[in-house]
């Protein structure tokens, strides 16, 4: 699994506890529709700050939409990071190089 399919999961399990259309749960994530069905369909690219910005919105922590899990277990988040290891591995050189600028600016997020 990886985030886009994590960050659809959790939306959509938040969206439907919340109760919400797909309009009324945009409004409330300060999100367009069509990017909200984006997330929603597992597609799209979204920014370090699009994901805290969601995990605010969602109340919880930005790892939760990244991991998909809801309640942390180390053993759990240690073997899916292990996973994405493996899956950036297999990236073409360009996509390894993009990996690694968001891994440098999250890196840099924590420094401030």
């Amino acid at each position: 699994m990886g985030i886009q399919h994590n960050m659809a999961t959790v939306i959509r399990m938040i969206m439907q506890q919340r109760q919400k259309t797909l309009s009324e749960f945009s409004e409330e994530l300060e999100i367009s529709r069509s990017a909200l069905q984006t997330y929603l369909r597992e597609e799209g690219n979204p920014s370090i700050a699009t994901i805290e910005h969601l995990a605010r919105k969602l109340e919880v922590d930005p790892a939760v939409l990244v991991t998909g899990v809801m309640e942390p277990d180390q053993t759990k988040i240690t073997l899916m990071l292990f996973e994405m290891i493996r899956d950036v591995a297999d990236l073409p050189e360009e996509k390894k190089h993009q990996f690694g600028e968001c891994i440098s600016a999250v890196i840099h997020l924590w420094d401030d």
